[in-house]
């Protein structure tokens, strides 16, 4: 319990006194209870006459006082201190309250939406109130007091926060964009007026003779400009011709 106590965190100059108050009791009573064990050892030595104790009753007593004594003054101690973290704890708890409510403080502080002054257009003949921001030929003043004078870099009474922006260069053409989807299709036109009558073509290809399959019985037409024409299919029409010969 001593090696503990002496262990203890540094304390307010309040507690100190209080634990050295204790201290202090704590030696009375160790003194008394040496005082009291001399008496004993006395009352031992008045009693020579009669039967003397042995050493292990001695020492026997010797240990029962001790230990009286030491467990009174360790439980002041015990309670003593107990008092003292109870009160260490109750501070501690007041500061985590404490630093919960900054805490939730700052929370709500740092969520809180901002805002940033209105700004309205320039008006001649209008009284612009000191810190209001005015937009004006393209850039943004804001006023330095009470003035219904023309925002100006040569007016005392107005200071340019924005500047109003330049034309850049222009810059490379993009290039083509993907084809896009074919759009609905639209309405009919009207008529449109008949247009000249053209130049006369050339004359039309005739045929000149026929090239002849006849395991195929076919036909193809030989055109005068060189072309062979579709070919003509007479199986099936020598068919008929037989078969309506025959009937």
């Amino acid at each position: 319990m001593t090696d503990y106590i002496d262990h203890m965190p540094l304390l307010s100059c309040d507690t100190q006194d209080r634990y050295a108050a204790a201290a202090e009791a704590r030696k009375a009573r160790e003194r008394a209870a040496k005082v009291a064990l001399r008496q004993s050892e006395a009352e031992h030595i008045a009693r020579l006459r009669g039967p003397q104790p042995s050493p292990a009753d001695i020492d026997a007593q010797i240990r029962q006082h001790v230990v009286e004594g030491g467990r009174v003054v360790g439980e002041e101690v015990i309670d003593f201190v107990g008092e003292l973290l109870s009160q260490r704890d109750a501070k501690i708890k007041q500061l985590e309250s404490k630093l919960d409510a900054v805490d939730e403080r700052s929370r709500h502080a740092v969520n809180a939406p901002g805002k940033l002054p209105q700004i309205r257009l320039w008006k001649p003949e209008t009284v612009h109130y000191a810190g209001e921001l005015v937009s004006h030929a393209g850039a943004l003043w804001q006023s330095r007091a009470d003035t219904a004078q023309r925002p100006s870099t040569n007016s005392t009474e107005w200071v340019m926060v924005v500047r109003a922006p330049l034309d850049g260069l222009d810059g490379p053409p993009g290039r083509d964009g993907e084809t896009g989807a074919q759009g609905p299709r639209g309405n009919k036109g009207d008529k449109g007026a008949k247009g000249d009558r053209g130049e006369q073509g050339a004359d039309g290809a005739t045929i000149v003779s026929w090239q002849i399959d006849k395991e195929r019985y076919c036909a193809s037409p030989l055109m005068s400009n060189g072309v062979v024409g579709p070919t003509l299919e007479l199986r099936s029409l020598f068919e008929q011709f037989l078969s309506e010969s025959d009937g």
